[in-house]
């Protein structure tokens, strides 16, 4: 199998298996952590759960089984592709930075100028205006999204207890849009989330959810990002 074939193999696994076993296998983490806990202080010990049934390395598993994964693991090239799906993303080069530095001067008391962050993949962009209309909003008229920042900063800073951190929040973003985050429905306007939960600055695992508002001229502007699951409440 040529390189090429192992990076495809290993971006392959960890787009696929990977982000449908994730919440199977932070499950698995956790209770692990618990019995590792109880075992600690009980004179008896508890079996690790390993490969448990829909997670990550059972999916591959199955897929390998049917012929849909040919990959190599444990290979330099595969471990590159299985980090592909990660790194490719709606965010535009320097986003985060720029996110920062908007953030910071939002902490200083300043009003930043507006920043481009990104672009929404053609099938985000596909899905959430089909969401939007099947709820008479709007259709947004281009994919280019653009981020103020202001009430993301105000509701998981200045009204949260206890507020998240600049690094949290930019984590927030490049969770919630990313390239693999999904079209979500059921509340007020469709978000998108990003499917495999992300373990916050508190150890919290939680699904980061962009929410996108008809900003200037039907341009999609990245009104906050919402960890789902934080367990942190509102002032």
């Amino acid at each position: 199998m040529g390189l090429l074939d192992q990076l495809i193999g290993g971006a392959s696994r960890e787009a696929i298996a990977g982000t449908l076993g994730a919440p199977v296998d932070v499950a698995a983490g956790a209770i692990n952590g618990t019995t590792a806990a109880l075992g600690s202080v009980l004179p008896q010990g508890f079996p690790a759960i390993t490969n448990p049934v829909g997670g990550s390395d059972w999916l591959a598993q199955r897929m390998r089984d049917v012929g849909t994964l040919s990959d190599t693991p444990g290979t330099p090239a595969d471990a590159v592709g299985g980090l592909l799906p990660m790194l490719i993303g709606p965010l535009k080069d320097g986003a985060l930075k720029d996110a920062r530095g908007l953030l910071e001067a939002l902490a200083r008391g300043e009003r930043p100028r507006p920043i481009d962050i990104g672009n929404l993949t053609p099938e985000q962009f596909d899905a959430i205006n089909k969401a939007r209309a099947q709820l008479n909003m709007p259709e947004f008229s281009s994919p280019d999204v653009y981020y103020r920042g202001t009430h993301h900063y105000n509701s998981r800073v200045t009204d949260q207890v206890p507020p998240y951190s600049i690094d949290d929040m930019l984590q927030q973003i490049d969770s919630g849009m990313s390239a693999q985050s999904r079209v979500v429905t059921g509340g007020r306007s469709p978000v998108l989330e990003n499917p495999t939960p992300r373990i916050n600055e508190s150890g919290v695992p939680v699904r980061d959810q962009a929410v996108l508002n008809y900003g200037r001229g039907g341009q999609p502007e990245l009104f906050s990002v919402v960890p789902k699951g934080d367990g942190r409440k509102k002032k």
